[in-house]
This record gives C-alpha cells, sequence and structure tokens, in this order.
C-alpha cells in the first residue's frame, strides 16, 4: 500500500512543527466566566492545584528528543 502524503526524504533540511491544545486547561478555581465546572475540586474530574500542575508540567517538558530525526 502507496501513502502519497509520505514523501521521500531529501537532502534538505526537515523540520518539525508541533502545537498543544490547550482548551482545555482549567486552574481548580471557578470562574463564572467560564465552563470550568468539571475543573474543580467538586467537579467531575476532582481538578486540584497538584493536578493543574502536574499537566503544566507536562506541557511545558521538551519532546523534541522523543520525535525521530533524519
Amino acid at each position: 500500500m502507496r501513502f502519497p502524503f509520505f514523501k521521500k526524504k531529501t537532502s534538505k533540511q526537515l523540520f518539525t512543527i508541533a502545537f498543544y491544545n490547550l482548551e482545555n486547561l482549567f486552574d481548580a478555581e471557578n470562574n463564572a466566566r467560564t465552563l470550568d465546572e468539571d475543573f474543580t475540586p467538586n467537579g467531575f474530574k476532582k481538578w486540584t492545584p497538584k493536578k493543574y500542575r502536574k499537566k503544566l508540567s507536562r506541557t511545558s517538558q521538551d519532546d523534541s528528543q522523543d520525535w525521530p530525526h533524519g
């Protein structure tokens, strides 16, 4: 099976761009202006400041070593 969107690498330098969808990045405080009720200590996800800090830490880590390089 051939996939036309996979192109053969050339001698040119290859760049990879990655991004995070931070749409669900909520702190643990309830805010009346956002739909964050699930992301509070009493909400569905039992969201806490500790969980928030852990998510921030993981999101901010440099994952460049995990990407395949030419």
